[in-house]
């Protein structure tokens, strides 16, 4: 009877370890993402913080250890001082954090290092955690389209072409340790600002805003600028002078008064309409849902001519903001976006819906040099494959293990993001290769919500 009871033991422990097995590897594959071909391992960059950011506060700064061991071997040591970056993000379990280097503890004198070949030299960088983006390539896939949308833009403004990647973040896929602790996978990725839009701050004609918030301040409705946290923010400088603001005003009382007659007839006085038209052409294209909105920026070299540039696009192509949701969750869409997420009528933008009213064939025309040049289906998926090939199957799986709560990793990976781009491609088509006409069947009649 012994032997029979350990018999029924033993064919119990090999029938839960076989069902342990199957249950991690089923878990596996639905978190999967990319196709079972590529199983090869992967060695990322490695970043390692070591300090004490268990209690960082928003707009707190911290000293630090930095140290980067990249691909080859290459190893970059260094002090940083390391703040929390982002606004929504800073309610997620993983940070994104700005770092600036420096050669000594004290941080005194700036370290410019240049991380990834072919980047300028720079002290400043972002350790992105792309928390609602299982695939972590959204934001640094889209910011390359954009590069691309403003590189074959011939009346791009100057200082974008000075700089790196025409004013678009760049970034690769790291992973992350603090104190010795594995964090998971992030981005380290050139940080935004005024170097990387070739702006000076001591030209008082160079300015960056941004709009913070979907209300009748923020979309144009109102004919003066409100700078607080849910309006408008300045980016450089960090305090305006009385004729900066004087330029702010000027820029957003022409939009708010303009009919669309009036604006095709004085756009060029007051705004980059190129730039305007590429920009109203790629949130609809990447369905970038807060670039219309919550998080548009705004630059002026002369304080004359203003025109908007793309930045933070991890929810984009089919990704709800949340990471929760993929597009259509018309319940969802409705209740965080003004205008039900209709970016063809710039989401309630008064300044994109008087674009694409006053220039209509314009857009058609550029849309049509894009498809040719810019945008297909099988450029923007290579773009996407090749960096999650080199970020690595096993780093998504070890990242997952890491962050269990990630909220996309079952419902986007690289299928899922071809899918997307086959699908929003062919819809732009049908939107814009006759816009001329299209134009007309488009809803502008919206009234924004009330700034709070």
């Amino acid at each position: 009877m012994k032997n029979k009871n350990k018999l029924y033991w033993l064919i119990f422990i090999l029938a839960s370890l076989a069902l342990l097995v199957i249950g991690g590897l089923l878990y596996t594959h639905q978190n999967r993402q990319l196709p079972q071909s590529a199983s090869s391992n992967v060695d990322l960059p490695a970043v390692k913080l070591k300090g004490s950011l268990a209690k960082l506060k928003p707009h707190q700064k911290k000293v630090i250890k930095f140290r980067l061991k990249t691909a080859n071997g290459k190893k970059i040591k260094a002090y940083a001082k390391i703040r929390l970056q982002g606004q929504h993000s800073l309610k997620f379990p993983e940070k994104n954090y700005d770092i600036t280097l420096y050669s000594g503890h004290k941080c005194k004198h700036k370290l410019d290092v240049k991380l990834h070949h072919g980047w300028r030299k720079s002290s400043k960088y972002v350790l992105k955690a792309n928390y609602t983006d299982a695939t972590s390539a959204r934001n640094i896939i889209s910011s390359a389209l954009w590069s691309d949308f403003v590189k074959t833009e011939p009346h791009h403004p100057d200082q974008l072409q000075s700089k790196n990647n025409y004013g678009a973040i760049q970034g690769f896929p790291v992973t992350l340790k603090i104190n010795d602790e594995y964090h998971g996978l992030y981005t380290l990725t050139t940080h935004k600002g005024r170097k990387l839009w070739g702006l000076d701050k001591k030209d008082p004609s160079n300015i960056a805003v941004r709009s913070n918030g979907y209300n009748r301040n923020t979309l144009f409705y109102q004919s003066k600028p409100i700078f607080d946290e849910k309006n408008w923010e300045t980016l450089s400088p960090t305090n305006l002078s009385s004729q900066q603001q004087a330029s702010v005003n000027r820029f957003v009382s022409f939009v708010s008064d303009s009919s669309v007659s009036s604006f095709r007839e004085n756009a060029h006085h007051y705004l980059n309409v190129p730039m305007l038209i590429n920009y109203y052409i790629f949130i609809n294209l990447t369905h970038d849902q807060d670039g219309a909105g919550r998080n548009m920026i705004y630059l002026t070299d002369d304080k004359q001519h203003w025109y908007p540039v793309a930045y933070d696009l991890d929810a984009t192509w089919g990704l709800y903001e949340n990471g929760k949701l993929l597009y259509p969750s018309a319940k969802q869409v409705q209740h965080n976006y003004p205008n039900g997420g209709n970016l063809k009528s710039g989401e309630g933008n008064r300044l994109l819906q008087l674009v694409a009213q006053a220039f209509p064939q314009e857009i058609e025309d550029r849309w049509h040099f894009l498809r040719k040049n810019v945008i297909t289906t099988q450029r923007i998926n290579n773009k996407f494959e090749q960096f999650m090939l080199n970020t690595g199957e096993n780093n998504y799986q070890e990242n997952f293990r890491a962050n269990p709560s990630i909220p996309s990793k079952k419902i986007t990976n690289l299928d899922q993001l071809k899918k997307s781009v086959k699908h929003q491609v062919r819809e732009n088509d049908q939107l814009f290769t006759d816009f001329t006409r299209n134009v007309h069947r488009i809803d502008f009649n919206y009234s924004a919500p009330v700034t709070r």
